[in-house]
């Protein structure tokens, strides 16, 4: 019993601090799995652990209580000439519902523009961005958006970087399922058959929210084209 006792208060000495500091080293911000051991742990247990101790769901841990599920995020990334980028984003633009917005350098595909142009008239918004160079391009796709009652903005940089500021952006934002499409591809010929390209589609609020604000103040650095758009 004398014995019993003794250990009892050297594992409290030896324990407790130990206990402590390792807790405290949890609270840093990176750390993904949390210990939520009970208050009197190291002062009346001698197994150390105990049972679900350990989060390894993937799940988010919020002061070491229930698990609150993270956010799902999915991204994906595509490469051509390797892989079909056109086909996958006109399979994002023929299922899209509510609104379309993008920035893009250039405008040439008709595939694409088509797609574009049939997404307006089954009622969903599509508003464009694009650089003054693009309307230098022989086979622009601009007017014919626009004939088609999309709205389409010319990128307009004050007069003292007028020649020298470009509207290099090449994104597309899908509102139904708060999709980002990024990267490298212009919406050309070339960029899905020949040149080296990428693209990468995120679904993530929270970049989402990032690229529909940028998005707007592209919008209000830029002038409307042509005609307004049909109802």
């Amino acid at each position: 019993m004398i014995w019993t006792i003794l250990l009892l208060l050297v594992w409290n000495t030896i324990a407790e601090p130990s206990y402590c500091s390792f807790a405290q080293s949890l609270q840093e911000p990176n750390l993904t799995v949390a210990f939520a051991a009970p208050q009197s742990f190291g002062k009346t247990h001698f197994i150390v652990g105990q049972p679900d101790f350990f989060d390894l769901s993937g799940a988010a841990v919020s002061d070491y209580g229930t698990p609150t599920r993270a956010q799902s995020t999915s991204v994906r990334s595509l490469f051509s000439p390797d892989d079909d980028m056109k086909k996958e984003l006109i399979h994002l633009i023929d299922h899209e519902q509510k609104a379309i917005r993008a920035a893009v350098f250039i405008v040439t595909e008709p595939e694409i523009s088509r797609a574009l142009s049939r997404a307006k008239k089954r009622g969903v918004l599509v508003e464009l961005v694009t650089d003054v160079g693009c309307l230098k391009e022989r086979a622009n796709k601009i007017s014919m958006l626009c004939d088609q009652g999309c709205r389409l903005y010319v990128y307009n940089p004050p007069s003292m970087n007028r020649g020298s500021s470009l509207m290099h952006h090449k994104f597309a934002l899908f509102f139904s399922s708060a999709t980002v499409w990024t990267g490298s591809y212009n919406f050309t010929k070339a960029a899905s058959k020949t040149n080296q390209e990428n693209a990468v589609i995120i679904s993530d609020k929270k970049t989402f929210e990032q690229f529909a604000f940028q998005f707007k103040r592209l919008k209000d650095r830029s002038y409307r084209y042509g005609k307004q758009a049909r109802a």
